[in-house]
């Protein structure tokens, strides 16, 4: 659920984790959007002209995403390096001793 506040005043929807502000209002209010967010765990959607531009969210919910993230890519590049072997005929590798012959 999505809570629009108003550019006048900071009412807070004590039910809504997610928050959607205009920015002009969210410039008025930054310090009640920052104790929101860190205290609250809420997460603010920054808007303009009725259009989302960005988010605000806690520290802790930044670190979480970003190890996410960074798990999914390691997931992605495991499936990819699994693909590649499984298509790899033994003929094709280079053992490390033909590696260092070619490299003198």
């Amino acid at each position: 659920m999505v809570t629009i506040i108003k550019p006048v005043a900071i009412d807070i929807d004590e039910d809504s984790s997610i928050i959607e502000i205009n920015i002009a209002s969210a410039q008025e209010n930054l310090g009640k959007i920052v104790q929101e967010v860190s205290e609250e765990d809420r997460r603010v959607i920054l808007s303009e002209n009725g259009e989302q531009k960005a988010v605000i969210i806690s520290v802790e919910a930044f670190a979480f995403l970003e190890r996410m993230i960074e798990k999914i890519e390691d997931e992605m590049d495991l499936a990819e390096a699994e693909k590649i072997l499984a298509q790899t005929k033994p003929e094709d590798y280079i053992t490390f001793e033909q590696v260092k012959e070619d490299l003198r």
